[in-house]
């Protein structure tokens, strides 16, 4: 079984145990078992630059809760799952929060795979002490600037760009091109955790720059990964999901490039 099918089995125990604890504490009449049913909110972005991520975390989740209604329910109550899309935009991200509270009342949320997404929306929950599980945002750092009622379900962006780091400096040498998306939290935190780990083995950074994640043209960059050939540097970069273009490589014999994409 791949770490992948782990962390979705976790993340729906996680889930199921949450919701438990809920409704047994709820109020009658509330979301958590009202109708018969147990409500659990979904926020994904459907729709926009994040939707390539969103929408099969989205399909996944329906397809637990269905999976888990055939088999008789939670507490012997069907689970009704409610999706509201964010369109990947932060007002929209923080309006569906409240909407999800103060309308639909949920007594747990899930959702969201880019950590923009997750702090645009988890104080709503945070002040209302709803449990709020990210589906897929790795910053290490979301615990502390939500709150208590904020779970992470996969690994965080610490451990992933220190495998990174450590893979590239025993693979490809001691020398990196350093360039880095500064368009979205995720990108920026992988990148800053890399180059920390990198310089911590005994890398140098020969060069670094950052770019926008709506950059199509990367001219200037190749350039200088050109010039930097003849030092044998490995070119690193950590890119967005949502970039329509990839950092250029140089010839493997002077250069390898590993490009890290959005994961969370």
């Amino acid at each position: 079984m791949t770490s992948t099918g782990w962390g979705k089995r976790i993340t729906i125990l996680a889930a199921i145990a949450l919701v438990a604890g809920a409704c047994t504490a709820a109020p009658a009449g509330s979301g958590a078992a009202a109708g018969g049913t147990i409500t659990i909110g979904g926020g994904f972005a459907l729709t926009g630059d994040e939707s390539a991520l969103d929408l099969p975390a989205s399909n996944g989740a329906k397809l637990a809760v269905k999976e888990i209604n055939a088999a008789g329910g939670l507490l012997g109550k069907q689970i009704n799952f409610i999706v509201h899309d964010s369109q990947y935009k932060m007002d929209v991200t923080a309006q569906t929060a409240k909407q999800f509270v103060e309308q639909d009342k949920v007594p747990l949320f899930i959702g969201y795979t880019d950590t923009d997404s997750v702090l645009a929306s988890g104080p709503t929950f945070q002040n209302a002490k709803i449990p709020f599980i990210t589906v897929g945002a790795t910053s290490p750092k979301i615990p502390t600037q939500v709150g208590d009622m904020m779970f992470l379900a996969c690994f965080g962006d610490n451990v992933q760009a220190a495998v990174g780091a450590e893979y590239s400096y025993e693979k490809f040498g001691h020398n990196a091109y350093f360039l880095w998306d500064k368009g979205v939290e995720y990108t920026t935190l992988l990148g800053q955790y890399f180059k920390s780990r990198f310089t911590e083995l005994g890398g140098t950074i020969a060069l670094e720059e950052s770019y926008d994640d709506k950059a199509t043209d990367f001219s200037p960059q190749i350039a200088k990964i050109k010039a930097l050939s003849s030092r044998r540097c490995h070119t690193t970069s950590a890119r967005s999901s949502s970039s329509s273009a990839t950092p250029g490589s140089t010839d493997r014999s002077s250069a390898a490039t590993a490009t890290t994409r959005r994961t969370s």
